[in-house]
């Protein structure tokens, strides 16, 4: 595909490379995040539910990255800035895809409370449905930790499957199913253990497969994981940093706690609403780049 033309030079750096060797890069980081579960779980920073432990845990997700880079170098012989793209385009592009994400999701969340509010189709909800808003204070004294605590695990996230898993594939084949969807679904299956029951699995799987496509279009649009990492990290600041369930897993930074939904209650109609929240700014970020 024209459109995707980028990406064959971003996946120049793999051409020639085995896929034993490929495999072991994958090993490499892949063993990291399961070192890095075990030590999460065993020092008692699990789940995440305040400041320090989730600025810890999200901070971690660096090692992961670091390994994979360590191996890419010196078992490949590939250059760092070869999993990234070139560096004056990853920053403009990360700019320009944050800008317009977390524009875009501000946009959709005040048109539907003001849609909710025109219409009165919904009564509003007492104090224990609509949920609390810790204090401000704290709560801008920590956003700087956050942001940068969510740039390395979105980030270190970004370098393996766009990174590297997506043009090693893309090296070995034309086909956009391999090295586009490929990526994609081991993004959502790697979110699946995350989840409490079957249904809260197939939810996260379908939709951090979805933000995966998108991810991985503007990768191969742009050659370079700029406009990735962008789209990652606001969606997570969206996801971290705004709004949580109380008591839920990584919910240590969010202003907004709202009573826990259950599972049972995402729908087809759940599943659009979130699924729009990834394919507007996406568009969003497409119309920025013009690529």
């Amino acid at each position: 595909m024209s459109t995707y033309a980028p990406m064959q030079q971003f996946a120049a750096a793999f051409r020639g490379q085995s896929g034993g060797a490929i495999m072991g890069g994958v090993i490499c980081a892949m063993a990291a995040f399961a070192v890095l579960g075990v030590v999460i779980s065993s020092v008692g920073l699990a789940p995440g539910t305040d400041p320090v432990s989730i600025t810890l845990i999200l901070c971690s997700y660096a090692l992961p990255a670091v390994a994979l880079l360590f191996w890419a170098g010196r078992k490949q012989g590939i250059e760092p800035g070869a999993l990234f793209g070139p560096s004056p385009q990853v920053r403009m592009d990360a700019a320009i895809a944050a800008r317009r994400v977390l524009a875009s999701l501000g946009a959709i969340f005040a048109l539907t409370i003001l849609a909710i509010g025109l219409s009165g189709a919904i009564e509003p909800p007492d104090a224990a449905e609509a949920g609390r808003m810790r204090d401000a204070a704290p709560w801008l004294a920590a956003l700087p930790f956050a942001a940068v605590a969510v740039l390395l695990q979105s980030g270190s996230e970004e370098v393996l499957f766009r990174g590297y898993l997506m043009p090693a594939l893309r090296a070995r084949s034309a086909n956009p199913w391999v090295w586009l969807a490929g990526p994609a679904i081991l993004f959502g299956m790697a979110h699946v253990p995350y989840a409490e029951t079957w249904q809260d699995g197939a939810f996260l799987f379908i939709v951090t497969g979805l933000l995966g496509l998108a991810l991985g279009d503007l990768t191969a649009r742009t050659g370079s994981i700029g406009a990735a990492v962008g789209l990652h990290w606001a969606w997570n600041v969206w996801q971290f940093i705004l709004f949580a369930e109380e008591g839920s897993p990584m919910s240590g930074y969010a202003l907004f706690l709202q009573p826990t939904a259950p599972r049972a209650d995402f729908g087809p109609l759940t599943l659009l609403a979130v699924a729009l929240t990834i394919l507007i700014p996406w568009l969003a970020i497409r119309l920025g780049l013009r690529r």
